[in-house]
């Protein structure tokens, strides 16, 4: 398990190095929802709606228009992230949408994490084929690190996210074919 743990870290360390936040509507209105549901237990993004073109307009009330699952699964992390930085006291603004440490965090912890786990996943599927420990890693990292999973990884967009639940879907069933 030990290489699998480096392998992990291996491809997070990149992922957690860069930051794609240019104020893009589509993280922004993600993000929205996340903090939405948690500072204030609704669904509409009202108070943040400005920083966002990506909204759909409903009775009066602003709502993200994307695919609310990744939001959904931010709620955990964004909690947590909250609450460590304020146990620890850190100089850290929860102004949504100003906080980029925040932001940041979150997108990590919510992608990039995910991500460097479908990584393994990866490599243990491409170790069906081929015994080379070497193609494997060569295959794992270049797809990892060399398509577009890379930038996507590091963004608060469903693309990567989606990527990894239907390949890790896939991945399961391939195996219960196997066996």
């Amino acid at each position: 398990y030990k290489f699998y743990i480096l392998l992990f870290l291996v491809i997070l360390l990149p992922y957690g190095y860069f930051l794609h936040w240019i104020g893009g509507w589509n993280e922004a209105s993600r993000l929205d929802l996340t903090y939405s549901m948690v500072e204030r237990h609704s669904f509409n993004i009202d108070p943040y709606h400005e920083n966002t073109g990506d909204k759909a307009l409903r009775q009066g009330r602003y709502y993200c228009d994307k695919a609310p699952g990744q939001s959904f699964f931010a709620v955990p992390a964004y909690i947590l992230i909250k609450t460590a930085i304020k146990a620890l006291r850190l100089p850290v603004s929860f102004n949504a949408p100003d906080s980029i440490t925040v932001f940041y965090l979150v997108t990590l912890f919510c992608v990039g994490v995910p991500s460097a786990f479908l990584g393994v996943v990866f490599y243990k599927f491409i170790g069906y084929f081929t015994e080379d420990k070497r193609f494997q890693l060569l295959v794992t990292l270049g797809y990892s690190l060399c398509t577009l999973a890379f930038p996507y990884s590091t963004l608060f967009i469903g693309h990567q996210f989606a990527a990894v639940l239907v390949f890790s879907a896939f991945f399961l069933a391939f195996r219960m074919k196997q066996a």
